[in-house]
């Protein structure tokens, strides 16, 4: 479906319409309306009436949490909130709720996401408000998968989990494979590390360094490393790449086999003759690393002479962590 692969940002009405006639699985769900406030749900009610409206709000609330935990168990996904459904779960109208005041509307559903889920969900989940031409809007909440499997709701104390037909209450099995979740992203990580380093010591390279110690980074996103393994459209890089520790990355970058490929050049002493010092891989998985061969460049030409200043590296290397995570933001891979 399309809109799970767009940034929420970019997702218009026209967009949304073309959800129509789709109905709700393990990536979408959709829902006609919003959670109200307390205040709103118990309106006038007095006495045993309200009593049992207070016991009938837990339980919507508790329902909500339970739709954003069952993507967050899962694979993660899109909970529209202003998209009818028909008696199939087939949305059929995009009819919008009222949020004059989003940010209000926000707050009260972000605290409860935040103090009613266990294991928390901290920057596990993003949202948007989508105009619509009758004034009302769309609410699109989009939860990821997390990497801290398995979470629960805390009012009624239900572990659920997406699939092709909702969401359902998880079994023995389902539970236990969700605890071993992290443990086997995380041995897959040290699995694809190892194998870099061995294939580096080989020499094995997509670009052969000027001779010199180097240094190796990696950025290796969790979400490489699980059920929904994401593929990049890597060339987004082009216009929102990491930069070198030795510096800024120039023209000089590609497309390969593993993904995009940036090279940074600088001069030898006073000759004409340059030689690569640096390149960045990103791999279509979304791990980026970094080989540097940690010049300090003046003028463009390599310093070999000169000492290395310590605030100068701890800079350049922040700024190739900063770059590159802005970079894997813009594909909505948020770490950690």
């Amino acid at each position: 479906m399309i809109t799970l692969q767009m940034p929420l940002e970019k997702i218009t009405e026209k967009d949304l319409q073309k959800l129509i006639g789709f109905s709700e699985d393990k990536h979408y769900d959709f829902k006609e309306l919003i959670l109200q406030t307390e205040k709103e749900f118990l309106g006038d009610s007095q006495g045993e009436e309200r009593a049992t409206k207070k016991k009938e709000y837990e339980k919507l609330k508790a329902k909500f949490l339970a739709n954003v935990v069952s993507f967050a168990n899962g694979e993660g996904g899109d909970l529209y909130f202003g998209i009818s459904e028909d008696e199939n779960k087939y949305a059929n109208e995009i009819v919008g709720i009222d949020a004059d005041d989003e940010e209000t509307l926000w707050l009260r559903l972000d605290s409860l996401i935040r103090n009613k889920i266990e294991h928390p969900l901290p920057n596990n989940y993003s949202k948007v408000f989508v105009p619509l031409k009758n004034n009302k809007k769309v609410l699109i909440l989009r939860i990821f998968e997390s990497w801290n499997k398995p979470h629960r709701e805390t009012i009624t104390n239900r572990f659920t989990l997406r699939h092709i037909g909702g969401k359902h209450d998880m079994t023995i099995t389902e539970l236990k494979e969700s605890f071993l979740f992290s443990e086997k992203a995380y041995d897959k990580m040290l699995s694809f590390h190892q194998e870099r380093v061995d294939l580096i010591l080989k020499k094995e390279v997509p670009i052969k360094l000027y001779s010199h110690p180097r240094m190796l980074m990696m950025i290796m996103p969790m979400a490489s490393f699980t059920n929904i393994y994401p593929t990049l459209s890597v060339n987004i890089f082009n216009e929102n790449h990491p930069t070198a520790i030795s510096g800024a990355i120039d023209s000089n970058f590609r497309i390969n086999l593993e993904g995009w490929l940036a090279i940074q050049k600088a001069r030898i002493g006073t000759t004409d003759n340059y030689e690569n010092i640096a390149f960045i891989q990103v791999y279509r998985n979304g791990v980026v690393e970094l080989q540097d061969s940690v010049f300090h460049i003046v003028n463009g030409s390599i310093d070999r002479e000169g000492e290395i200043d310590t605030w100068w590296f701890v800079r350049n290397i922040l700024m190739f962590l900063k770059t590159s995570i802005d970079s894997l933001k813009k594909h909505e891979l948020l770490g950690p």
